[in-house]
C-alpha cells in the first residue's frame, strides 16, 4: 500500500495590477470561492465524528479525481456527500488532486507597477492559501477514514503550446468545432460585470487542460491500485445531496465497462461532461489517454463532433466501446456553482445554465445572477 503524500508547489505572484480589488484580509475579490471554503474546512474539524474513521472495511474501492482550479473548488459538501456516505456504506476511499494553484490566472497578464506592494501582499497570502488548503483538506478525509494518495497544486498552468504546433493537421477535423483549440474566431465573455473578448480557442485550449489533468492524474491512480469505481467531480461541482454509490455497484454487473453521466444539459445529443462516474474498466480505457486521443488522427469517430459533450459521447461510445448510461440527475445530485461577494459577505450561488431542472426543490442554494454564467 502507498504511503500518502502531498506534492505542495507554493505560488509566487511577482506582478499584478494596482487596480485588483482586494478584501480587507488581502485575498482578491475572486477568491471568494477557495477562502470560503478554507474556512469551512478549518471550521469542520472539531465537528468530524470519528465514527466515520471507525466504521469496516471491504473491499470495495472508489478513487476520486479532481482537477481544475484552486480558486473554483468547492470542498465542504464532497466531504459532506460524497466521501461520508461512501465511507459509511463501507467504500475504501482515495482521492486525487491536481489544481491550478491560486495566483495563476490562464488568459490574463499581470501588469507590474513600480512601488506597488499589492503583488507582495497578494502573493504572501496565495502561499499561505495553498498549503493550508492541501493541510486542511487532507486532515478532514483521514479524520473521516478517507485519504488523499495524491495533492497537486500547480505553479503554472497546463502548457499544450508545443502539442497544438504539432498538430495542426487536425485543425480540419472539426474536433469540438464550436470552439477549437485551433480557432481564430472571437468569443464574448462577461465576468465580474465586465466584458472580455477571447479567443475561442481558449475555451477549446480549456477543456483539453483538463483532459490533460485528468490524464494525469489516472497515471497515478493505475500505479496506486484497481478500483471498483473512479468518480470525476469537477473542482465546481457542488452536490446536492448523498451519492449512493452502492445502489451503481448493483447495477455495473450487467453494464460494466460503463460510463454513468446525468441525463440532462447533454447538448446536441452528447451527454452531460460536468461529473462522470466510471466503473474500474471503464476508467482505465478512457481516462488513461485522454489527453493523447485528441491527438490521435486515426480517432476519426472525434472529428466533426461540435462541443465537448458531442465529442465525450463519441470518445466513449465509439473509440473506447464503452457503454454510456445517463441516469436521472438525483443519482449523480450536482450543480456548478461558486461563492460571490456581496457588500462585503460570502454567498453560495448555482449557474443558471448548467443547472438541471430535474432536481426541482432539490437545490438550496440561489441562482448566481446571469453575468456569472
Amino acid at each position: 500500500m502507498l504511503t500518502n503524500y502531498i506534492n505542495v508547489v507554493i505560488v509566487c505572484l511577482s506582478t499584478v495590477t494596482s487596480s485588483l480589488r482586494l478584501m480587507p484580509n488581502g485575498e482578491p475579490e475572486e477568491w471568494a470561492t477557495a477562502s470560503a471554503e478554507i474556512s469551512a474546512m478549518r471550521e469542520s474539524l472539531p465537528n468530524v465524528s470519528a465514527q466515520h474513521s471507525r466504521l469496516g472495511r471491504t473491499n470495495k474501492s472508489v478513487a476520486i479525481l479532481l482537477v481544475g482550479m484552486q480558486k473554483h473548488m468547492l470542498v465542504e459538501s464532497k466531504l459532506k456527500h460524497v466521501v461520508e456516505p461512501l465511507l459509511a456504506q463501507g467504500w475504501k476511499v482515495d482521492v486525487f488532486v491536481e489544481l491550478v494553484a491560486l495566483g495563476i490566472e490562464p488568459g490574463f497578464t499581470w501588469i507590474p507597477v513600480k512601488g506597488d506592494t499589492v503583488a507582495e501582499r497578494v502573493s504572501a497570502v496565495s502561499s499561505r492559501m495553498a498549503d493550508e488548503f492541501l493541510s486542511l483538506f487532507q486532515q478532514n478525509l483521514e479524520m473521516r477514514g478517507a485519504r488523499l494518495v495524491h495533492g497537486n497544486l500547480l505553479q503554472a498552468d497546463y502548457d499544450l503550446t508545443g502539442d497544438l504546433a504539432s498538430a495542426q493537421g487536425l485543425a480540419g477535423l472539426g474536433r469540438m468545432s464550436q470552439y477549437s483549440p485551433f480557432s481564430n474566431n472571437d468569443s464574448v465573455l462577461s465576468q465580474n460585470h465586465q466584458t472580455f473578448v477571447l479567443k475561442d480557442s481558449v475555451i477549446g485550449q480549456a477543456v483539453l487542460k483538463r483532459f490533460k489533468g485528468l490524464q494525469n492524474l489516472m497515471s497515478v491512480v493505475t500505479a496506486t491500485s484497481d478500483y471498483d469505481f473512479v468518480l470525476v467531480t469537477r473542482d465546481s461541482d457542488l452536490w446536492l445531496h448523498k451519492l449512493d454509490l452502492d445502489s451503481f455497484a448493483g447495477q455495473v454487473q450487467q453494464d460494466a465497462p460503463v460510463v454513468y453521466t446525468k441525463a440532462c444539459l447533454q447538448w446536441l445529443g452528447g451527454v452531460n461532461d460536468k461529473t462522470f462516474l466510471f466503473s474500474g474498466s471503464a476508467s482505465k480505457r478512457i481516462l488513461s489517454t485522454l489527453y493523447n486521443d485528441f491527438f490521435n488522427e486515426t480517432h476519426h469517430a472525434l472529428d466533426n463532433s461540435r462541443n465537448a459533450e458531442l465529442y465525450w459521447k463519441q470518445l466513449i461510445t465509439q473509440v473506447h466501446r464503452v457503454r454510456s448510461r445517463p441516469q436521472h440527475p438525483s443519482r449523480i445530485p450536482t450543480a456548478d456553482a461558486l461563492w460571490r461577494l456581496v457588500d462585503g459577505s460570502k454567498h453560495l450561488c448555482v449557474k443558471r445554465k448548467y443547472f438541471c431542472k430535474e432536481f426541482n426543490a432539490e437545490n438550496t442554494a440561489p441562482m448566481c445572477p446571469q453575468v456569472h454564467d
